[in-house]
């Protein structure tokens, strides 16, 4: 059996131009303190693209992500993942973001850790990156990742 699980070993998250503005009280560690009383924004740079990246401990085999833009948990953006992507999106405006879902930081075999996890029906990866190019900021109360574990 298959059962999903949020993952709360989230290490970091970062976004984009924080270093350039003064909005230290919407850093991107806030999208992944567990709180939804803080917030992350993302604020595009000037050809419009906004990103907001979380870094895993390690590969997973990630089946949704959830983006809550408020602190009301119905105000949010649900991605479901298959193997070829997390394309399938459900919340008001998703078609302006896109989420990926990739190896970054375990790049050579070996170091990728087997799970005996069958892949189909969730995407594999260390790091979740949301996106969008038309100028929009990205804003995050918080960014819940799940994944699937077998307990086969």
């Amino acid at each position: 059996n298959n059962l999903a699980i949020e993952i709360a070993r989230q290490l970091q998250g970062k976004a984009s131009q924080w270093k350039r503005r003064s909005f230290r009280t919407y850093d991107a560690t806030y999208a992944v303190d567990h709180d939804m009383t803080t917030k992350s924004i993302a604020v595009p740079d000037e050809k419009g693209v906004a990103w907001l990246k979380t870094t895993l401990d390690g590969v997973y085999c990630i089946d949704r992500v959830v983006r809550y833009r408020s602190y009301k948990r119905t105000n949010n953006h649900t991605h479901v993942c298959t193997e070829k992507g997390c394309d399938v999106c459900e919340g008001w405006t998703c078609e302006a973001f896109e989420l990926s879902v990739y190896v970054e930081r375990f790049t050579a075999p070996n170091e990728t850790p087997d799970r005996g996890i069958e892949t189909a029906g969730c995407k594999m990866g260390d790091t979740v990156k949301f996106r969008t190019y038309n100028g929009y900021y990205i804003a995050a109360y918080e960014v819940a990742i799940f994944a699937v574990q077998n307990l086969a």
